[in-house]
Protein backbone atom coordinates (compact mmCIF):
# COMPACT_ATOMS: atom_id res chain seq x y z
CA UNK A 1 0.00 0.00 0.00
CA UNK A 2 2.73 2.33 0.56
CA UNK A 3 4.28 1.77 -2.69
CA UNK A 4 1.21 2.64 -4.39
CA UNK A 5 0.84 5.92 -2.53
CA UNK A 6 4.48 6.75 -3.51
CA UNK A 7 3.81 6.00 -7.08
CA UNK A 8 0.45 7.98 -6.72
CA UNK A 9 2.07 10.85 -5.53
CA UNK A 10 4.89 10.64 -8.07
CA UNK A 11 2.44 10.89 -10.86
CA UNK A 12 1.20 14.03 -9.46
CA UNK A 13 4.00 15.76 -8.82
CA UNK A 14 4.95 15.09 -12.86
CA UNK A 15 1.34 15.75 -13.95
CA UNK A 16 1.48 18.86 -11.52
CA UNK A 17 5.20 20.01 -13.24
CA UNK A 18 3.82 19.55 -16.80
CA UNK A 19 0.57 21.64 -15.56
CA UNK A 20 3.01 24.44 -14.57
CA UNK A 21 5.70 24.54 -17.37
CA UNK A 22 2.63 24.34 -19.90
CA UNK A 23 0.82 27.53 -17.92
CA UNK A 24 4.70 29.23 -17.57
CA UNK A 25 4.92 32.77 -19.74
CA UNK A 26 7.02 32.86 -22.45
CA UNK A 27 8.21 35.87 -23.83
CA UNK A 28 10.83 36.68 -26.77
CA UNK A 29 13.97 38.56 -26.60
CA UNK A 30 14.14 41.77 -29.22
CA UNK A 31 17.01 42.25 -31.45
CA UNK A 32 20.13 42.55 -30.95
CA UNK A 33 21.12 46.49 -29.61
CA UNK A 34 25.00 45.79 -30.31
CA UNK A 35 26.78 42.72 -31.45
CA UNK A 36 30.81 42.39 -31.78
CA UNK A 37 32.42 39.60 -33.74
CA UNK A 38 35.76 38.21 -33.14
CA UNK A 39 36.41 35.76 -35.95
CA UNK A 40 39.51 33.82 -35.66
CA UNK A 41 41.09 32.19 -38.94
CA UNK A 42 40.19 28.46 -38.28
CA UNK A 43 36.52 28.19 -38.68
CA UNK A 44 35.73 29.74 -35.08
CA UNK A 45 34.12 32.78 -33.84
CA UNK A 46 33.46 34.69 -30.69
CA UNK A 47 29.94 36.67 -30.34
CA UNK A 48 29.00 38.85 -27.83
CA UNK A 49 25.78 40.59 -28.21
CA UNK A 50 23.30 42.62 -26.05
CA UNK A 51 19.77 42.58 -25.92
CA UNK A 52 16.51 43.77 -24.64
CA UNK A 53 14.51 40.77 -22.47
CA UNK A 54 11.47 41.61 -20.63
CA UNK A 55 11.56 38.73 -18.17
CA UNK A 56 8.36 37.87 -15.60
CA UNK A 57 8.92 37.20 -11.99
CA UNK A 58 9.46 33.78 -10.97
CA UNK A 59 9.90 31.22 -13.42
CA UNK A 60 9.39 31.85 -17.43
CA UNK A 61 10.77 30.93 -20.60
CA UNK A 62 12.69 32.87 -22.64
CA UNK A 63 13.12 32.54 -26.66
CA UNK A 64 16.47 33.61 -28.12
CA UNK A 65 15.83 34.06 -31.91
CA UNK A 66 18.15 34.63 -35.00
CA UNK A 67 20.63 31.93 -33.17
CA UNK A 68 23.25 30.90 -35.69
CA UNK A 69 23.07 27.08 -36.81
CA UNK A 70 26.58 26.47 -35.79
CA UNK A 71 26.65 27.56 -32.29
CA UNK A 72 28.52 25.94 -30.07
CA UNK A 73 25.79 25.73 -27.18
CA UNK A 74 28.15 24.37 -24.33
CA UNK A 75 29.79 27.80 -24.68
CA UNK A 76 27.04 30.07 -24.20
CA UNK A 77 27.62 32.65 -21.31
CA UNK A 78 24.69 35.45 -20.33
CA UNK A 79 24.14 37.60 -17.46
CA UNK A 80 21.74 40.94 -17.19
CA UNK A 81 23.81 43.93 -17.03
CA UNK A 82 20.37 45.28 -15.24
CA UNK A 83 20.68 42.87 -12.20
CA UNK A 84 23.21 40.49 -12.93
CA UNK A 85 21.97 38.10 -9.61
CA UNK A 86 18.48 38.09 -10.48
CA UNK A 87 18.09 36.12 -12.89
CA UNK A 88 19.16 32.49 -13.67
CA UNK A 89 18.78 30.09 -16.92
CA UNK A 90 17.93 26.87 -15.28
CA UNK A 91 17.90 25.25 -18.58
CA UNK A 92 18.77 25.69 -22.00
CA UNK A 93 17.42 23.75 -25.15
CA UNK A 94 18.65 24.42 -29.10
CA UNK A 95 16.17 24.19 -31.07
CA UNK A 96 17.00 24.04 -34.97
CA UNK A 97 14.39 21.80 -36.88
CA UNK A 98 13.46 23.96 -39.48
CA UNK A 99 10.53 24.19 -41.74
CA UNK A 100 11.03 22.19 -44.77
CA UNK A 101 8.46 20.73 -47.55
CA UNK A 102 9.34 16.80 -46.51
CA UNK A 103 9.45 17.90 -42.61
CA UNK A 104 5.98 19.56 -42.74
CA UNK A 105 4.63 16.24 -44.67
CA UNK A 106 5.70 14.41 -42.21
CA UNK A 107 4.44 16.14 -39.64
CA UNK A 108 0.63 15.91 -41.15
CA UNK A 109 0.92 12.19 -41.41
CA UNK A 110 -2.25 10.89 -40.49
CA UNK A 111 -4.13 14.44 -40.08
CA UNK A 112 -6.69 16.35 -42.36
CA UNK A 113 -5.84 18.44 -45.07
CA UNK A 114 -7.31 20.18 -47.94
CA UNK A 115 -7.02 19.80 -51.47
CA UNK A 116 -8.05 22.83 -53.73
CA UNK A 117 -9.20 21.83 -56.95
CA UNK A 118 -10.49 23.33 -60.35
CA UNK A 119 -14.12 22.61 -62.13
CA UNK A 120 -13.17 22.07 -65.53
CA UNK A 121 -16.68 23.07 -66.59
CA UNK A 122 -17.52 26.07 -64.06
CA UNK A 123 -13.83 26.99 -63.89
CA UNK A 124 -14.22 27.52 -60.60
CA UNK A 125 -11.99 26.27 -57.75
CA UNK A 126 -13.59 23.93 -54.97
CA UNK A 127 -12.15 22.54 -51.72
CA UNK A 128 -12.49 18.46 -50.48
CA UNK A 129 -10.65 17.33 -47.16
CA UNK A 130 -9.26 14.06 -46.46
CA UNK A 131 -6.54 12.81 -44.55
CA UNK A 132 -2.92 12.28 -45.28
CA UNK A 133 -1.78 8.68 -45.34
CA UNK A 134 2.01 8.54 -46.68
CA UNK A 135 4.18 11.57 -48.29
CA UNK A 136 7.76 10.54 -50.27
CA UNK A 137 9.47 11.90 -52.92
CA UNK A 138 9.35 8.62 -54.70
CA UNK A 139 5.84 7.52 -53.91
CA UNK A 140 4.04 10.45 -54.17
CA UNK A 141 1.20 11.36 -51.75
CA UNK A 142 -1.29 9.16 -50.58
CA UNK A 143 -4.98 10.74 -49.39
CA UNK A 144 -7.86 9.21 -47.97
CA UNK A 145 -10.80 11.06 -49.37
CA UNK A 146 -14.46 10.94 -49.14
CA UNK A 147 -13.48 7.24 -47.48
CA UNK A 148 -11.70 6.60 -50.34
CA UNK A 149 -8.07 6.30 -51.10
CA UNK A 150 -6.12 8.24 -53.59
CA UNK A 151 -2.47 7.88 -54.86
CA UNK A 152 -0.80 11.51 -55.93
CA UNK A 153 -4.76 13.33 -55.44
CA UNK A 154 -5.51 16.09 -57.74
CA UNK A 155 -5.16 19.81 -56.85
CA UNK A 156 -3.14 22.13 -55.11
CA UNK A 157 -2.41 20.60 -51.35
CA UNK A 158 -3.57 23.72 -48.51
CA UNK A 159 -2.19 22.82 -45.02
CA UNK A 160 -4.01 24.90 -42.05
CA UNK A 161 -0.93 25.87 -40.41
CA UNK A 162 3.00 25.64 -39.16
CA UNK A 163 2.74 22.40 -36.88
CA UNK A 164 4.26 22.52 -33.56
CA UNK A 165 7.95 22.19 -33.20
CA UNK A 166 9.27 23.46 -36.20
CA UNK A 167 11.14 27.11 -36.63
CA UNK A 168 12.03 29.07 -39.14
CA UNK A 169 14.87 29.94 -38.08
CA UNK A 170 17.21 28.18 -35.39
CA UNK A 171 16.78 29.83 -31.94
CA UNK A 172 17.41 29.43 -28.16
CA UNK A 173 14.68 28.37 -25.32
CA UNK A 174 15.65 29.39 -22.26
CA UNK A 175 13.97 28.32 -18.76
CA UNK A 176 15.01 31.35 -16.28
CA UNK A 177 14.29 32.24 -13.00
CA UNK A 178 13.70 35.79 -12.75
CA UNK A 179 13.91 37.59 -8.89
CA UNK A 180 13.09 41.30 -10.13
CA UNK A 181 10.31 42.03 -13.05
CA UNK A 182 10.83 43.75 -16.22
CA UNK A 183 12.81 45.30 -18.72
CA UNK A 184 17.05 43.29 -18.52
CA UNK A 185 19.75 44.33 -20.53
CA UNK A 186 21.45 41.14 -21.06
CA UNK A 187 24.69 40.14 -22.57
CA UNK A 188 25.08 37.04 -24.14
CA UNK A 189 28.34 35.46 -25.79
CA UNK A 190 28.69 32.13 -27.80
CA UNK A 191 31.60 30.80 -29.50
CA UNK A 192 30.23 29.21 -33.78
CA UNK A 193 32.05 27.93 -36.62
CA UNK A 194 31.42 28.52 -40.52
CA UNK A 195 32.72 32.21 -39.93
CA UNK A 196 36.07 32.89 -41.55
CA UNK A 197 37.95 35.52 -43.36
CA UNK A 198 41.07 35.87 -45.14
CA UNK A 199 43.31 38.34 -46.55
CA UNK A 200 44.48 39.28 -50.28
CA UNK A 201 47.55 42.32 -50.80
CA UNK A 202 47.98 44.00 -54.40
CA UNK A 203 51.53 45.17 -54.85
CA UNK A 204 51.94 47.82 -57.52
CA UNK A 205 55.38 48.99 -57.84
CA UNK A 206 56.46 52.33 -59.50
CA UNK A 207 58.95 52.34 -62.79
CA UNK A 208 62.00 53.00 -60.83
CA UNK A 209 61.11 50.42 -58.27
CA UNK A 210 61.96 52.55 -55.40
CA UNK A 211 58.17 53.03 -54.54
CA UNK A 212 55.02 50.78 -53.35
CA UNK A 213 51.69 51.05 -53.01
CA UNK A 214 50.09 47.96 -51.22
CA UNK A 215 46.55 47.49 -51.00
CA UNK A 216 44.98 44.75 -48.49
CA UNK A 217 41.76 43.39 -49.02
CA UNK A 218 39.60 41.26 -46.38
CA UNK A 219 36.79 38.48 -47.36
CA UNK A 220 34.64 37.83 -44.81
CA UNK A 221 32.76 34.50 -45.37
CA UNK A 222 29.35 33.97 -43.43
CA UNK A 223 27.85 30.43 -43.46
CA UNK A 224 26.49 30.59 -40.08
CA UNK A 225 22.69 30.79 -40.90
CA UNK A 226 22.25 34.13 -39.15
CA UNK A 227 23.61 38.10 -40.21
CA UNK A 228 25.01 40.70 -37.73
CA UNK A 229 23.80 44.00 -38.94
CA UNK A 230 26.66 46.54 -38.24
CA UNK A 231 28.37 44.79 -36.08
CA UNK A 232 31.62 45.07 -34.52
CA UNK A 233 34.66 43.48 -35.41
CA UNK A 234 37.90 41.92 -35.15
CA UNK A 235 39.96 39.66 -37.34
CA UNK A 236 42.54 37.30 -35.35
CA UNK A 237 45.34 35.18 -37.21
CA UNK A 238 47.59 32.39 -35.70
CA UNK A 239 46.72 29.62 -33.74
CA UNK A 240 43.79 29.41 -31.63
CA UNK A 241 44.01 27.33 -28.46
CA UNK A 242 41.00 25.51 -26.96
CA UNK A 243 41.34 23.98 -23.90
CA UNK A 244 37.83 22.02 -22.62
CA UNK A 245 37.27 20.75 -19.32
CA UNK A 246 34.14 21.51 -18.15
CA UNK A 247 33.68 24.65 -19.67
CA UNK A 248 34.93 26.24 -22.84
CA UNK A 249 38.14 28.58 -22.50
CA UNK A 250 39.65 30.44 -25.58
CA UNK A 251 43.46 30.99 -25.09
CA UNK A 252 45.00 33.56 -27.66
Amino acid sequence: MKRTIVIILLILIVLSSQHLFAQMKQTTAGERTSVDLTIYNQNLSLIREERTINISKGLSRVVIPNIPSTIDGTSLHFSSLTDPFAVRVLEQNYQYDLVSQAKLMEKYIGKQVEFVRLNEETKKEYTVRGNLISSSFSGGLVAEIDGKIEINPAGRLILPSLPEGLILKPQLEWLVENEKAGEHKTEISYLAGSLSWNANYVALLNKDDSKLDLTGWVTLTNNSGTSFKDAGLKLVAGDVNIATTLFSVILI
